[in-house]
């Protein structure tokens, strides 16, 4: 092996001197600055002396020398004049800083070169000045990053977006900010627009629309709409929350159908209204016709299934619409148009409860057709003259309201009724007393009346 160590040729004989001088032993090809080191367990060799900047290294086995170190952590290391190109000195120089803090994810915008560029390796294998990043970037890393007080343009985000409780998002430095908190997400200082498109609820899909708002309600069989005020205070809480004024829900909790609910507070008894159905009709002018093809500005249609997946008109005693008091039906429609009005007893609501055959029925009658019409296009005759009742009696015996404005549609059958009989026993008061030679001329109906009565 090249470069043992041995003794030097002294003769064959060895003088004190020789024995003890520096000479005797020494390494094959030995020059200035070499190394001895074990070759083997029975060897000492020679190192050569490494080149300039070369740095002593072990392989694990033997040592040599090498320009770069691997592997290897430098503790406080003093860096006095690095062999690196001027760019390359520029560059490390930006770096120092981030790279002596030691804190994770810091980012690289050192001081020197331009200020804020990254560093990057050229072609030549040189650390040089890199390009300056968009503010706030995060370069090649897949740590979690912080960012604060960023402005992020058209990020892209290839895996999900995570904000912590409480985070928010915020639009336009606070013109809108979304904010989330216990599993509610809260919109502030804005609109929420979703174009010429469908929002949905618990819903994918929904063929019958184009642009609106889809809920599905799932099987649940309570409000799928609700609006509230804070202006609203009702006593009702038995059925809605206090500030509840309507709700829309199934009417059949397995049948569907829509049940309409408006509930007002205190404040509906200074005359307003609880639910109102109102149709503005920007026509000028409308149809006056009076037929069962006529048009209206509100208009209530019924219809049933026919069977199949269409629908058709309901039979003539089908009911088709009704007004109730709670659950009692007080007014009721039939298919054909037939009206069914409740048979209020006298006594009930506000009937005074006492019957008009004492008044003079045909002659209150009389004076509700000559009020409603203040005796215009009225033929007077001078039986007129005779009737003493007027609109006050007609509104006291219950016919009319307590202004007149309305008919009470019971009270006013009660007194035609009572009319058509007093004017029937008295055509039959007269017709009693006529002669028998007249009653015999008369017709056989009421010759059969007159000799049915007792005698």
């Amino acid at each position: 092996m090249a470069g043992e160590l041995a003794h030097g040729t002294v003769g064959t004989e060895l003088t004190q001197a020789e024995f003890e001088a520096t000479t005797l032993h020494v390494l094959a090809s030995q020059a200035r600055g070499d190394m001895i080191y074990a070759s083997s367990t029975t060897q000492l060799s020679r190192l050569a002396v490494g080149t300039v900047n070369k740095v002593l290294v072990s392989d694990g086995t033997d040592p040599g020398w090498s320009s770069t170190l691997s592997g290897l952590t430098l503790t406080s290391p003093t860096v006095n004049t690095p062999a690196l190109s001027a760019d390359s000195v520029d560059a490390i120089t930006e770096i120092a800083a981030a790279l002596k803090s030691g804190a994770d994810g810091v980012l690289i915008t050192g001081t020197a070169g331009t200020s804020g560029d990254l560093a990057q390796w050229n072609a030549d294998g040189d650390l040089v000045d890199g390009p300056t990043p968009p503010s706030g970037t995060i370069v090649g890393t897949t740590d979690t990053q912080t960012l604060s007080g960023k402005t992020l343009t058209d990020p892209v985000f290839d895996n999900d977006l995570l904000i912590n409780t409480g985070g928010i998002i915020n639009f336009a430095s606070g013109d809108v900010t979304l904010t989330h908190a216990a599993n509610l997400l809260t919109l502030a200082g804005g609109n929420f627009n979703f174009g010429a498109n469908i929002a949905f609820i618990n819903e994918t899909a929904n063929a019958d629309m184009t642009v609106g708002l889809t809920i599905q309600q799932g099987a649940n069989d309570n409000d799928i709409l609700t609006f509230k005020s804070s202006d609203v205070a009702h006593p009702i809480t038995g059925s809605r929350e206090a500030d509840t004024f309507a709700s829309f829900r199934k009417s059949l909790a397995t049948g569907g159908g829509l049940e309409i609910l408006a509930i007002s507070d205190a404040d509906a008894s200074l005359g307003g209204y609880t639910l109102q159905l109102i149709g503005f009709a920007g026509d000028a002018t409308l149809d006056t016709t009076d037929t069962s093809a006529s048009t209206s500005v509100v208009f209530v249609s019924a219809r049933k299934s026919d069977g199949g997946t269409t629908t058709a008109a309901l039979a003539s005693t089908e009911n088709l619409f009704s007004i109730g008091n709670t659950t009692t039906v007080r007014f009721l429609l039939k298919g054909d148009g037939t009206l069914h009005a409740t048979n209020v007893t006298a006594g009930e609501g506000d009937l005074d409860g006492v019957a008009l055959d004492d008044y003079d029925d045909v002659g209150l009658v009389r004076t509700w057709q000559r009020q409603r019409w203040d005796d215009a296009g009225i033929a007077m005759s001078h039986w007129d003259n005779m009737i003493q009742s007027n609109k006050d009696e007609l509104i006291r015996l219950g016919v009319l309201s307590s202004e007149g404005d309305f008919i009470k549609i019971q009270r006013m059958f009660d007194l035609q009724g009572g009319a058509i009989w007093q004017t029937y026993t008295a055509l039959m008061e007269v017709i009693s007393a006529l002669p028998k030679s007249v009653k015999a001329k008369l017709p056989q109906k009421i010759q059969n009346k007159l000799a049915a009565l007792p005698h």
